[in-house]
């Protein structure tokens, strides 16, 4: 496996994720409190980009829930934008369902992103 730079620290801010792209393989990267997740960006359920979480609502007349995905600084979460399916940031995993989504490691070098894959 390699380190890749994907961004900057100063490029995501608190509580927010930014969608990049390394080798094929899309991943989002979510800064928690200052400590940077990485997850693969498309959801298992139907395939939507969780880097938009917090930016838009897709399909939103098959949404059952009002307004964008949301990113738990707290318990280390985010949900999809597309259907609310909710991701723990560290295991990948959905608790609803135990389907899990990939995840990275993620370090900082500097002020470098580094993702491995």
């Amino acid at each position: 496996m390699t380190k890749h730079t994907v961004a900057s620290v100063d490029e995501i801010l608190e509580g927010d994720v930014l969608g990049v792209e390394v080798g094929g393989i899309e991943i989002a990267i979510v800064n928690i409190d200052g400590e940077f997740y990485g997850i693969q960006n498309v959801c298992v359920h139907r395939a939507q980009r969780l880097h938009t979480a917090t930016q838009e609502r897709i399909n939103e007349e098959h949404c059952i829930t009002d307004g964008p995905g949301v990113i738990n600084q707290e318990e280390c979460w985010m949900t999809c934008p597309g259907h609310d399916w909710k991701f723990d940031l560290e295991t990948g995993e959905n608790p609803a369902t135990g389907k899990k989504m990939r995840t990275f490691d993620v370090t900082v070098d500097g002020d470098d992103i580094k993702v491995e894959v």
